[in-house]
C-alpha cells in the first residue's frame, strides 16, 4: 500500500476525483474536515479583502502591528485563529465578521 493508503500501484489504478477525495479523507473526522474548510475560507477572505484594499502583506502587517511572516501564516490556511484575532483582522480590513451555524450534516 502507498502512503495514501488507497491503492497499491498508482500507475495502474485510476479513480474519479470523488473517489480520490473520499480515499484521502476516510481517516479524517468530520470536525477536522469542517475546521479545514473554515480556515481555508478565512484565509481566502483575508487575502481577498487585503488585496481589494490595495494593501501588500508588509503594509497589512504594519497595520496589524505584526510581522509579515504572521500575515503569511494567516493567509496559509493553517493558522488557528482566536475570535479576538479575527475581530481585530476584520476591523483593520474594514469588514464585519459573521458566524453562521446550521443543521446540515456536513
Amino acid at each position: 500500500m502507498t502512503a495514501w493508503g488507497c491503492m497499491s500501484n498508482i500507475t495502474e489504478y485510476y479513480m474519479s476525483l470523488d473517489e480520490f477525495l473520499a480515499c484521502l479523507t476516510k481517516n479524517i473526522s468530520p470536525a477536522d474536515l469542517n475546521a479545514t474548510r473554515l480556515l481555508s475560507s478565512i484565509s481566502n477572505a483575508i487575502i481577498h479583502y487585503r488585496q481589494e484594499r490595495g494593501m501588500t502583506k508588509p503594509e497589512f502587517a504594519q497595520t496589524m502591528n505584526v510581522s509579515q511572516a504572521i500575515v503569511s501564516e494567516w493567509e496559509s490556511g493553517n493558522y488557528n485563529f482566536t475570535i479576538k484575532q479575527l475581530c481585530e483582522i476584520c476591523k483593520n480590513l474594514g469588514i464585519t465578521p459573521q458566524i453562521k451555524f446550521d443543521n446540515s450534516d456536513a
